[in-house]
This record gives structure tokens, C-alpha cells and sequence, in this order.
């Protein structure tokens, strides 16, 4: 997909879609990229995805002038395939049938909160970091849960998941289920 980042256009059309009016500088900042990468993201989902895009000063961001549903992205993040399809939009008339698809993960990515002082285990999770929220606190984004959890679960540091609860919940879960099934049989 040229330059564009596949996680940084689903995000735009999220925010776009939802009338949130994302701007330059939002990306930018949301994903540490230059003003000028942010630009050609945006150029890129308007005239290469052919997505009905708009700046609209009074709201200081971008608008879809009518609705639109983003085309299926294939990509490779962390060595696992993935696909991110609408099973709506998938037809007998495409060229992969269901059945061609079955060894892609499908997911959308996935947000979590999580406060981490370490700053080489901040670096070990550096490739899920997405944003900054304050000093020590990132916003992550990833795409298989069970593998994100053993990556946080490997970091050499203390850490805490924020947000989502359910996320916290399940990693809470499995590390009670590994400390029973480490513990002496005496």
C-alpha cells in the first residue's frame, strides 16, 4: 500500500467515518508521523481508495461528502497473516472463495491502555505503541489478542493494562491458570 500504513487509513476512516473530522495534525500525533506523511495518507485514501473525502474549514478536519466502507486490506504485522474483511462485501464473484481464506487471521485491530515505567520494556513494545497518553502510559494496538497478552506477559518489567477491563480480566485469568498449573503437588 505505498507508504500508507494500513492501521493509520483504517483509523482515518474511523474517525472520518464516525464525524469526528480528523485533520493532519491529528494523525500526525496519533501515530508520531511527519505533517507531511499524515498528507499523503490522506491523498492516498482519497485518490487511490477512491474514498469521497472533504476538508471542511468550519470543522477544522475531513468529512466523507457520502458514505463509504473501505476495501478490504491484506498486510503482514508481527509474521502472522491477517485480512480485514466485511463478510458483507465478500462475493461468490471475487477471486478468493471462503474456503481460499481460511488460514488468514480475520480481525480488526484491537486498543488497549497500558502503564509501563521500564523503558527498555518499553522498547520491547514499541511495535504495538500507537500513542502516548502521559509519561509512562501508551495506548496499544494489536491484532491477536492471545499473542499481545504473551508479549506483555514475557516484558522483563512490571506494567499494568489500563483499559479495556475484559483484557486485564483475561490476562489476570491466565497468569492465576499458570501459577496453578507451576504449583508443587505437595
Amino acid at each position: 500500500m505505498s507508504s500508507a500504513s494500513p492501521i493509520r487509513i483504517q483509523w482515518l476512516h474511523k474517525k472520518i467515518a464516525a464525524q469526528l473530522y480528523p485533520n493532519v495534525k491529528s494523525l500526525s500525533d496519533r501515530y508520531h508521523i511527519s505533517l507531511r506523511q499524515a498528507q499523503r495518507d490522506i491523498s492516498y485514501l482519497k485518490d487511490e481508495l477512491n474514498a469521497p473525502v472533504r476538508y471542511e474549514p468550519s470543522k477544522k478536519g475531513y468529512v466523507y461528502t457520502q458514505p463509504y466502507t473501505l476495501p478490504s486490506f491484506i498486510t503482514n504485522e508481527n509474521d502472522e497473516a491477517f485480512m480485514d474483511i466485511d463478510s458483507d462485501e465478500l462475493s461468490i464473484t471475487d477471486t478468493a472463495s471462503l474456503s481460499e481464506l481460511s488460514g488468514f487471521q480475520m480481525q480488526l485491530p484491537s486498543f488497549c491502555t497500558v502503564a509501563i515505567k521500564d523503558k527498555l520494556a518499553v522498547m520491547e513494545l514499541n511495535k504495538y505503541i500507537s500513542a502516548t497518553k502521559a509519561p509512562g502510559v501508551y495506548e496499544c494496538t494489536y491484532r491477536n489478542v492471545d499473542h499481545f497478552l504473551g508479549v506483555l506477559m514475557s516484558l522483563p518489567a512490571h506494567f499494568r493494562i489500563i483499559e479495556p477491563e475484559w483484557l486485564r480480566e483475561k490476562m489476570i485469568k491466565n497468569a492465576k491458570r499458570i501459577l496453578e498449573n507451576n504449583e508443587d503437588a505437595n
